[in-house]
């Protein structure tokens, strides 16, 4: 049986492989990312998804660029699992909530917007009989 500080130590250690696999999935992606943008009379230099969710789960849904001879599914995989790992917020959960994920790769910077949802109940009018 997996004691408390196993469990711990494994999950430390998966969350940090997955973190190691994401900046070098970035920087092989943005290099070859940049490369076609050279290339092209008409490049695109920054790529989004949206994302939604309540309950109890998400959807991240990648908003593709005009057409690019690239293949954009690792980008697409990519800006999921960034908002998987930096959207910190409960956009998933209960009321749910989302945003927006973009990826400029001109800057190589990702800026994440997002929301929650909330339900506020407010008692608005008293009746006696």
């Amino acid at each position: 049986m997996t004691t408390v500080e196993e469990y711990h130590a494994q999950r430390v250690a998966a969350d940090k492989t997955k973190k190691e696999k994401f900046i070098e999935t970035r920087a092989r992606l943005l290099s070859d990312l940049r490369n076609e943008a050279l290339l092209s009379t008409d490049p695109v230099t920054v790529f989004a998804s949206s994302f939604d969710g309540y309950g109890d789960s998400g959807t991240v849904y990648f908003i593709s660029p005009k057409s690019m001879e690239y293949d954009l599914t690792e980008v697409e995989n990519l800006l999921s699992r960034a908002v998987d790992m930096y959207a910190d917020w409960n956009w998933y959960n209960n009321d749910g909530g989302g945003g927006t994920i973009q990826w400029d790769i001109k800057t190589d910077t990702m800026t994440i917007e997002g929301h929650y949802n909330e339900t506020v109940t407010t008692l608005v009018d008293e009746i006696e009989f």
